[in-house]
């Protein structure tokens, strides 16, 4: 006799945390397939220091061959049974959001994304705001996916949320998609699209254009 079984048991999530002195807008920084929380901090320190900034870490660990060794990376989601770690990604950010909240009550939630944790960071504001307590004032989208099973109504949640892409030109992971990305968020959000020269990384010349729109768009909160 064959059967299939399941038992649940804890994951750690695991997050730094800096806190601006005073209440200034919190960076979400979520970072790429095989990186991790530190990657994710210096991504995020190159766009405001002066800003609170939670770094965040992916759950999965694996091993990465760099610089001929091998070290811990770390992972969102697969392509087997990923609902659950969907679900999981936006229990993880409501937890940063409350406890940031806890400690300085930040007055903006910008979600950065890199690669693998883009498609998932649409989804989170998508899911807010489907349950209309969006907390994410602006979503900062790297070198990622739209979600690929995404149908126009989810796509329509995100309403007027500001978005800024940023669009490696020569991306090998990406670029056949851009277009159709492109089209589907222009639809349906409040879109800034800026190409680089680049493979799949973070422009180092994105980062200086990246502050000015954050700029822009704190000035004109209420």
């Amino acid at each position: 006799m064959h059967s299939s079984h399941i038992f649940q048991q804890p994951i750690s999530y695991r997050y730094d945390l800096y806190l601006a002195e005073t209440s200034k807008p919190l960076i979400i920084s979520t970072h790429g397939y095989g990186q991790n929380k530190l990657m994710a901090m210096e991504f995020a320190n190159n766009i405001r220091q002066d800003w609170s900034i939670a770094a965040l870490q992916a759950p999965h660990p694996h091993h990465i061959h760099r610089d001929g060794g091998f070290e811990a990376g770390f992972s969102w989601v697969s392509s087997y049974e990923p609902q659950e770690d969907v679900e999981n990604h936006h229990h993880f950010i409501d937890q940063v959001i409350a406890h940031a909240g806890r400690e300085r009550s930040p007055s903006a939630n910008i979600l950065f994304g890199f690669s693998q944790s883009v498609s998932l960071n649409f989804r989170y504001a998508a899911h807010k705001l489907t349950q209309e307590t969006n907390s994410i004032t602006a979503i900062i989208a790297v070198a990622g996916a739209v979600p690929s099973n995404w149908m126009l109504t989810e796509a329509a949640r995100l309403k007027n949320l500001p978005v800024l892409y940023i669009c490696p030109q020569e991306d090998e992971a990406y670029q056949h998609k851009m277009t159709e990305f492109k089209t589907l968020l222009s639809h349906h959000a409040q879109l800034t699209w800026l190409e680089f020269p680049g493979r799949h990384r973070i422009p180092s010349a994105a980062y200086q254009p990246i502050k000015v729109w954050l700029d822009e768009i704190i000035a004109l909160m209420p």
